[in-house]
């Protein structure tokens, strides 16, 4: 082969290994099956974000801006609606308020968080999301943190569709643990 065609060609391949930063929407799928189990009852439904910033981690161990990946999704609003439209196919009446109330779901985002662990030559990913809820029906509260994990080994670092992917999977599990927690939904209908 040619030196100068095959020093193109090399270039060319390791051109295609350089990073940029990628920006995902986060748009979870929650799957609740429909209930009347909340029978019309108004919930106070409070969604926080504490989280610094809007950096959802790194593609590599090096954490440099061209590894980066951001959203410029409100992720406490997408939270707010996901759990509202759970809460509305339970049978409840939904109030999307700050307010204190008699019958109150607060959700926090604690962690939603992308990363590549260290020491691997095959490459791995690392999801993580956590929430906290805090549900007060007058005098009884009842609180509970959902963390889902997920870890996949990859061969070749994952475009920005995948990781899309990977981050709304963990987002979209957690909301559905939270959901489904018959605790909490127990005590909103009591």
């Amino acid at each position: 082969m040619n030196k100068s065609l095959f020093l193109v060609f090399l270039l060319s391949l390791l051109g295609g290994c350089a990073l940029t930063p990628q920006k995902v929407v986060v748009n979870p799928d929650v799957l609740v099956m429909g209930s009347e189990v909340g029978k019309g009852k108004t919930v106070t439904l409070t969604v926080t974000d504490p989280r610094a910033d809007k950096v959802l981690g790194y593609r590599t161990t090096r954490l440099d801006k061209d590894s980066i990946i951001l959203t410029d999704s409100d992720i406490a609003k997408v939270v707010q609606e996901k759990t509202y439209e759970g809460l509305k196919k339970y049978g409840f009446n939904v109030n999307v308020s700050s307010g204190d109330a008699p019958l109150l779901l607060k959700v926090e985002i604690q962690t939603l968080q992308y990363s590549t662990p260290t020491g691997s030559w095959t490459g791995g990913i690392r999801t993580l999301a956590r929430l906290k809820a805090f549900v007060k029906n007058g005098d009884t509260t009842y609180e509970n943190l959902y963390e889902v994990e997920h870890k996949e080994r990859v061969i070749i670092r994952p475009g920005q569709d995948k990781n899309e992917e990977l981050i709304n999977n963990t987002l979209s599990d957690v909301l559905q643990r939270l959901l489904k927690d018959q605790k909490l939904i127990a005590l909103l209908t009591k």
